[in-house]
């Protein structure tokens, strides 16, 4: 895929890099986090994946769920990473449960862990190294992915850490003026201490499964 659209991948990170935005799509390399990495890294030139992680039911009469993890490439323009056929499949898992995401990705965590560092030799032996900088999907996606309580348990919110409490045989969130947020630090030390003594930390049960792959600012 990455040879094929070669060209494609030239000229929009030419946009990328002259901050050549129309407006139209608001896209993600013309953002905040992507112009951090942009000149914050040293091994250039480089391309970055976001990761789609989704669950679907394979039929009405049957409780087999199809669980897909992918990636696209955010220096492809819009129209071009938005088609199916550039949608990188890196792993799949068929099971009548949730997946349980370090057994499924394990090995597949180790080999994109491989491939970020050692780069990638595209055309004419040219090296680019690769990024993976998020990854998209909806509540119990995102729930596996981040090893994070259901958004019904206490400390449900990725965002802040609002408790909730328990009344009527309902998980209530009481409305916080100033919420105690959360940030990098605080998602990465206590997903490690939750890690370690094996507890619920704050909402974290775990740490992220794709913790030594991300790109972290």
């Amino acid at each position: 895929m990455l040879e094929r659209h070669f060209v494609d991948i030239v000229k929009y990170r030419e946009k990328i890099l002259n901050q050549q935005n129309d407006e139209i799509n608001n896209d993600i390399p013309f953002q905040k986090v992507y112009r951090s990495l942009l000149t914050s890294t040293i091994r250039q030139p480089f391309i970055s994946a976001i990761f789609h992680l989704d669950g679907v039911p394979l039929g009405k009469s049957s409780k087999l769920t199809l669980w897909v993890l992918s990636c696209s490439i955010l220096e492809l323009p819009p129209y071009l990473r938005n088609r199916h056929s550039n949608m990188i499949v890196i792993s799949m898992w068929v099971g009548v449960r949730q997946p349980i995401i370090k057994l499924w990705l394990r090995e597949c965590v180790q080999n994109l862990k491989t491939l970020k560092s050692s780069g990638l030799s595209i055309r004419d032996g040219q090296k680019w190294f690769l990024y993976f900088v998020g990854i998209i999907g909806d509540c119990p996606a995102l729930k596996l992915a981040l090893n994070h309580i259901g958004n019904n348990g206490y400390y449900c919110c990725w965002f802040c850490k609002i408790e909730g409490i328990h009344i009527g045989k309902k998980r209530q969130y009481p409305f916080e003026k100033t919420p105690t947020m959360r940030s990098i630090n605080s998602y990465i030390n206590e997903s490690k201490e939750a890690e370690v003594n094996g507890t619920n930390v704050n909402g974290h049960l775990d740490a992220a499964w794709a913790k030594t792959i991300w790109q972290q600012k």
